[in-house]
């Protein structure tokens, strides 16, 4: 299973890009924010979500593990499929979009192309509990690696309280990838 690529991008279509990776190209749909960023001939590196279908395997990629992660999350809700979840992260960054689930703001996520009211209503009832770290939590700023961490942590299953413990128990970070590390082997202990 494709989980990451490392490439140089050699082609930019409408929601998506060619990687070539090792001589192969792959086709990797990108949110609308990530395919402006990208050039020709830059290398890149992104998480990847691989869907299988019956007709198609289709590549989904995203800069940071965050995305992917809150993409996976989106596509847990019934009636959101890899589009209409990649086409959620055209109306803002995964903390705006974390922030009008937690406060139910339905005119905000019924602005997605593919998105109706029941499906919006759907994705706040599943997703209310799950997504509220993002926002401003204990006194952390959203997109700190602390706020980041906390996020993560609650997604892979850990309650709000104990993620929140582990951070303050390992202090001040700049780096996301060490502090989950260091907040994993607290919670894991």
């Amino acid at each position: 299973m494709i989980s990451y690529l490392s490439g140089t991008i050699y082609e930019k279509e409408k929601q998506a890009l060619t990687v070539i990776v090792g001589g192969i190209g792959y086709k990797v749909f990108v949110p609308n924010k990530l395919l402006d960023e990208s050039k020709i001939e830059c290398t890149l590196e992104l998480h990847i979500h691989l869907q299988i279908r019956e007709d198609a395997w289709e590549l989904y990629g995203f800069s940071s593990r965050i995305d992917l992660d809150f993409f996976k999350l989106l596509l847990s809700v019934n009636g959101v499929g890899p589009k209409s979840a990649l086409h959620i992260f055209n109306i803002g960054t995964t903390e705006e979009i974390s922030r009008a689930i937690a406060e139910g703001d339905i005119a905000f996520l019924t602005k997605i192309s593919g998105i109706g009211r029941k499906t919006a209503e759907r994705m706040i009832v599943d997703l209310k509990n799950k997504v509220g770290v993002l926002s401003v939590v204990g006194g952390m700023p959203a997109g700190s690696a602390a706020a980041d961490v906390m996020d993560a942590l609650v997604q892979m299953g850990y309650s709000l309280a104990d993620a929140r413990a582990a951070v303050q128990k390992v202090g001040v970070q700049k780096d996301a990838g060490v502090l989950l590390k260091k907040t994993l082997a607290i919670l894991k202990t």
